[in-house]
């Protein structure tokens, strides 16, 4: 039985080489304004032409098939995700208990797009840790630590 095709079927383009994933990086990391994570009207604008700066650049370079700004955005959407699962579960690996082998290495490829992404996925020490221990350092000062009652 087949099934009547639909007149509206966009052909597929071919996968990224890693060398052009390595150019989006490259690309997105020289622009700054898509490093910004506040969302107004100004910036909203500055982004989408920063995207459209990178994707003309990405095509210039003729690496593969002519790509969109949409499919640009996707690729690095899809680096960042990418590179974040494979940080976490090397994390996660570190953190287990038990003999075993060392844990694998984060890729080289995710390596570069942590580097550019390096403020969303950094992971800040919290003073409010229920099993932080105060260090020696702070104790001589004479701060005043959140678990130390006056």
């Amino acid at each position: 039985m087949e099934f009547p095709s639909t007149s509206c079927e966009v052909p597929r383009i071919s996968p990224m080489s890693v060398a052009e994933r390595d150019l989006i990086v490259e690309l997105v990391q020289e622009e700054k304004v898509l490093h910004i994570r506040k969302m107004d009207r100004r910036l909203i604008a500055e982004k989408q032409k920063a995207w459209a700066r990178v994707t003309e650049k990405y095509n210039t370079y003729g690496l593969g098939p002519k790509r969109t700004v949409a499919q640009v955005k996707t690729a690095w959407e899809r680096l960042k995700i990418k590179a974040k699962h494979d940080q976490a579960t090397r994390r996660r690996e570190c953190l287990k208990t038990g003999g075993g082998p060392p844990p694998a290495d984060v890729p080289d490829d995710s390596l570069k797009v942590l580097d550019v992404i390096s403020e969303e996925t950094a992971i800040p020490d919290c003073l409010f840790d229920s099993d932080a221990m105060p260090c020696k350092c702070c104790l001589y000062r004479g701060d005043v630590l959140p678990w130390k009652v006056s």
